[in-house]
């Protein structure tokens, strides 16, 4: 009787992935073939993830993000991501000091092809023009890449925050190291958290099939 593929889902997504980092922690003494013979990954038969429109932009990105603060260890997440269609990366200048970009540039480096497979977003903690100019500077260093798909200012409280000028340095660094200038607003952020609690509780009243 041929193997019965299995259905993709959020929860065969973090399964899959959690089976990755755990095998980026064992003991450097074990060699990856041998923790991917324990984990037995292959018996994972996913399909990938679909894509959605993104806003009027003419992109098309992956219904599921991959986001927060990354390190050297995630190697494996994140492949196991792309290969699942997971292309959505999220990481930002402040997590990890930098690091979390520095982990994700050490995976472009590695595997140079699937930064065109990956829809890259960022963000700084900067307002001034100035700053914002030397924060894209150094994410891109550390990101290994040439642009950034969509760079964002965090969490402002309102957008009269924003200094005159750089709205019009945002339009410029467009052809020069991002794609799409984005602005966090508290509200937006807020309204984001509040709309994952719902759906995390909604998943949990679903029952594995």
């Amino acid at each position: 009787m041929p193997e019965k593929k299995a259905n993709f889902s959020r929860r065969d997504f973090l399964r899959a992935a959690g089976a990755m980092g755990l095998g980026s922690m064992l003991s450097p003494v074990e060699s990856l073939s041998s923790a991917k013979d324990k984990l037995d990954l292959d018996k994972f038969q996913l399909k990938v993830v679909p894509t959605r429109p993104f806003g009027n932009t003419g992109i098309n990105i992956s219904i599921l993000g991959l986001g927060g603060a990354f390190n050297r260890s995630n190697q494996l997440l994140l492949r196991q991501a792309v290969k699942m269609g997971v292309t959505y990366w999220d990481t930002a200048e402040m997590y990890g000091g930098g690091r979390s970009e520095s982990a994700i540039g050490i995976y472009f480096e590695k595997y140079p092809e699937d930064r065109k497979k990956v829809f890259l977003v960022s963000k700084c903690s900067s307002t001034d023009p100035i700053f914002l100019a030397m924060s894209l500077k150094h994410s891109l260093e550390r990101l290994k890449t040439s642009c950034i798909d969509l760079y964002l200012m965090h969490m402002l409280p309102d957008i009269s925050w924003i200094p005159e000028g750089t709205m019009a340095w945002a339009e410029k660094a467009k052809a020069n190291g991002i794609d799409k200038a984005g602005i966090l607003l508290e509200e937006a952020a807020d309204m984001s958290l509040a709309i994952n609690e719902k759906f995390e509780a909604a998943l949990d009243t679903i029952k594995d099939k």
